[in-house]
């Protein structure tokens, strides 16, 4: 239901007081009794259809193909993620955390999750690979993820977990390179070695209370590089 100001919040609240008692009462109420049909006619009803978490691809003319993520990454909600080329192998993966302790006593935490990475085929299609592979282990209340690049050229994965450690990750490779974003920048097209051409967008804060260095990450894959600002200019990257 709408509500315009502070007296309609508050007049709301004391209405379904008056009508709910009990604890009980309000847990078993069905949409038909929470509101009253005048307050029903006003209200914006919505749907839900879809709970999972989601692949989107984008085909283009406002159409989007749908894929639900494997099942270990939907054993919690997922929070702070970064999209890079982990595996070096010229196809895009996710690493995430997740989990959720802020949840009423009676419902229990949704902690389920140690973090996770998402190998990519560059078709759409994610498997999981799990901490004793990747040496990824976020276990806690995981909210923010973010990429920085180390001084020696290293990617570094930086992991905050409300009330616990931060954590950093490290990996090494010498087919790293770095280049320096410019602020207008707003995506680069990437052609790879397998003749596959990507956009990658350059966020100002890519996932959940995360925003990762302002650098595009090179892993030795690519062959081409165009970055486009948001006026349209376009540079190639040599």
């Amino acid at each position: 239901m709408p509500f315009h100001g502070r007296e309609d919040l508050i007049k709301q609240v004391i209405q379904t007081r008056m009508r709910f008692q009990k604890y009980a009462d309000f847990a078993n109420a069905t949409y038909q009794n929470l509101l009253t049909e005048k307050e029903r006619k006003n209200a914006l009803e919505l749907q839900v259809n879809e709970c999972a978490s989601l692949y989107l691809e984008n085909t283009g003319k406002g159409t989007f193909n749908t894929r639900v993520l494997p099942a270990l990454a939907q054993i919690a909600p997922i929070n702070g993620m970064v999209v890079e080329d982990f595996d070096l192998d010229g196809n895009l993966d996710v690493i995430f955390v997740a989990n959720d302790f802020g949840n009423e006593t009676s419902g229990g935490r949704y902690d389920a999750s140690n973090g996770l990475l998402l190998k990519g085929d560059g078709k759409g299609n994610f498997l999981p690979i799990n901490q004793y592979k990747t040496g990824f282990y976020v276990p806690q209340n995981a909210k923010g993820l973010a990429q920085l690049s180390g001084k020696d050229g290293s990617r570094l994965l930086v992991a905050t977990q409300n009330r616990g450690p931060l954590k950093t990750f490290r990996q090494s490779s010498s087919s790293f390179k770095w280049i320096n974003l410019q602020p207008n920048d707003a995506y680069a097209l990437i052609q790879t070695k397998k003749g596959k051409t990507h956009r990658q967008e350059l966020y100002y804060g890519s996932s959940f209370l995360s925003q990762s260095v302002r650098k595009l990450a090179l892993t030795g894959q690519e062959i081409s590089i165009e970055i486009v600002d948001f006026q349209g200019k376009k540079r190639k990257i040599n």
